[in-house]
């Protein structure tokens, strides 16, 4: 008996989806990551998730609970098959946080600027 290898194709495999945009902001990544995973098991088992974000296999029990950190680079995989978009949200809300800080700063040093040369 040969065994199936590939994604079922039963599986709903559409457009992770957002979770509620107060939660993320207080949640930490290694919480949004959890999510994923719990909603993700709706889907799949953490094996099968595992081998298709390209995970190490020991390894992805501990990456669904908190234990280990999800890559960078399975991120994106791993939105797409467990259907939850939660780490990749908390990504870009932290990089909008960083962008508006350093707008923030590079404002500063320009008035700065000005108060030095106006003086």
């Amino acid at each position: 008996m040969q065994v199936q290898h590939e994604i079922p194709l039963l599986a709903s495999f559409g457009k992770p989806k957002d979770e509620p945009t107060a939660w993320v902001h207080e949640a930490t990544f290694d919480q949004c990551v959890m999510r994923a995973f719990e909603v993700g098991r709706r889907r799949y088992d953490l094996k099968t998730i595992g081998r298709h974000a390209g995970i190490h296999p020991p390894h992805v029990s501990d990456v669904a609970n908190g234990r280990r950190p999800l890559k960078a680079d399975k991120v994106d995989i791993v939105c797409w098959l467990t259907g939850c978009n939660a780490p990749r949200q908390w990504l870009d809300m932290q990089r909008e946080r960083i962008a508006f800080e350093a707008d923030a700063y590079a404002k500063e040093i320009v008035f700065e600027q000005f108060r030095k040369v106006a003086a």
